[in-house]
C-alpha cells in the first residue's frame, strides 16, 4: 500500500467517523447542565480544582459550568470515576488537564480540543472510550498507566503531533483506528500483555520506523499498520507475530512484496 493511496483513504474515512465521533449521547459539555444535574463539592488539589468548575451525574463528570469553562487548565478531583461521555467536547480554551486518582474510565468523545496540550493519566484508570480526545492535535507525548486495560476505537485520531507514546504492561487491547494519523510519530514500542490491535490502530502514521510487538499478541488485524514502505517490524522469535508476520502486514500494489521489513529482538 503506498502512502499516497494511503492517505487518500484515511481523508474518506475521517470524514465519515466525524459523524459518529461527534454525538455526545445527549450530553454536550455545555455550563447549561448545571441547571438540571447540579454542581457537586470537588475536592481542593493542586492545579484549577474548583467546586463551581464541573457538572456531575453522581461520580461521573458531565461536563463543566460557566467558570469551568473559562479555564485553561484543570484538575479533575480523586472523587470522580468516570469523565462522561462529550464532558469537554465543546471546550475551547482548555490547554491541560490533570487527571484525579480516582477515575477509572474517559467516556466517548469525552475530548475534543484542538489546544490541549497535556495531560496526566492516574494509575487508577482503566478504559479510554471510543474517540476520547478525537483531533487533540497539539497533543506531543502520552505516557499510560499500568492500569489501563483497553483504548477504544479512534480513541487518539487524529493527534498529529504525537511524538512519544509510552505504554505500559497491563495494556490488552488497541482498538481500531486508536492512533490512525499520528503524523510524528518515527517509534512505537508495544508492551507485554498486549493481545489484540484493530485495523487502522496505527495508520496512516507515515513517519515510523520501528514499531516493536510483544510475544502476548494473538490477533493484529489486516491493515494495523500504515508507515512508509521499509519500516522496520521487530518481533520476538517463534512468537505469534513471527508466525503470523505475512497475514498482517501490507504488500506492494506493484509487486505484491511485503513494505515492512521482519526483524528479530
Amino acid at each position: 500500500m503506498k502512502i499516497i493511496i494511503t492517505i487518500g483513504l484515511v481523508l474518506v474515512l475521517g470524514i465519515g467517523m466525524l459523524t459518529g465521533c461527534g454525538k455526545s449521547s445527549g450530553t454536550s459539555g455545555t455550563s447549561n447542565q448545571a441547571s438540571s444535574e447540579g454542581t457537586k463539592t470537588a475536592e481542593k488539589t493542586s492545579g484549577g480544582s474548583s467546586d463551581d468548575y464541573f457538572t456531575w451525574d453522581g461520580d461521573t463528570i458531565t461536563g463543566l459550568t460557566d467558570s469551568g469553562a473559562k479555564q485553561t487548565s484543570l484538575t479533575i478531583p480523586d472523587s470522580a470515576k468516570k469523565i462522561g461521555d462529550g464532558a469537554f467536547q465543546f471546550d475551547s480554551v482548555l490547554t491541560s488537564i490533570t487527571l484525579g486518582n480516582g477515575l477509572e474510565e474517559i467516556g466517548e468523545a469525552a475530548f475534543w480540543g484542538d489546544k490541549l496540550t497535556e495531560i496526566s493519566f492516574p494509575s487508577s484508570l482503566k478504559n479510554i472510550d471510543e474517540c476520547a480526545f478525537y483531533i487533540c492535535d497539539k497533543l506531543t507525548e502520552i505516557s499510560f498507566p499500568s492500569s489501563l486495560k483497553n483504548i477504544g476505537k479512534s480513541a487518539f485520531y487524529g493527534c498529529r503531533s504525537l511524538k512519544t507514546i509510552t505504554f505500559s504492561v497491563g495494556l490488552e487491547e488497541i482498538g481500531a483506528d486508536a492512533f490512525g494519523l499520528c503524523d510524528d510519530l518515527v517509534k512505537i514500542e508495544l508492551p507485554e500483555g498486549l493481545a489484540s490491535i484493530g485495523n487502522g490502530a496505527f495508520s496512516p502514521c507515515p513517519y515510523v520506523q520501528d514499531i516493536y510487538l510483544p510475544t502476548s499478541l494473538e490477533n493484529i488485524s489486516k491493515g494495523a499498520f500504515g508507515f512508509n514502505d521499509g519500516a522496520n517490524v521487530y518481533v520476538k522469535k517463534d512468537s505469534w507475530a513471527d508466525s503470523h508476520f505475512a497475514e498482517f502486514v501490507d504488500t506492494s500494489l506493484a509487486t505484491d512484496a511485503l513494505i515492512y521489513t521482519k526483524n528479530y529482538y
